[in-house]
């Protein structure tokens, strides 16, 4: 069995209160477990000059809501794919910016 760890995903929140405020971003944490990139992944990202990192496994879809920003290992990556699994978990691709 895989070791646990732990991701922290980030949303704007919807409120805003003013016309000039700025969304304040939320983070919610969730378990997950690591898993690298597939080569096929890599070459996809570089395509549209994105750099793959890893690969988070969520082991239920409803954990997921639809976050674009994840915090993991004290950096924020950008969630480039979210895919369900047939098994009702949730596999998030996790990149940066080349």
């Amino acid at each position: 069995m895989r070791e646990q760890s732990v991701a922290w995903l980030i949303a704007e929140s919807p409120e805003m209160h003013g016309v000039y405020d700025t969304p304040e971003p939320t983070e919610r944490k969730v378990y997950c477990q690591e898993r690298s990139a597939w080569m096929q992944e890599t070459y996809e990202a570089a395509s549209h000059n994105l750099r793959v990192s890893c690969v988070l496994i969520l082991s239920d879809r409803r954990e997921y809501q639809g976050e674009r920003l994840c915090r993991y290992r004290d950096r924020v990556w950008t969630v480039v794919r979210p895919y369900v699994l047939p098994t009702g978990g949730v596999e998030l691709t996790l990149g940066e910016e080349m």
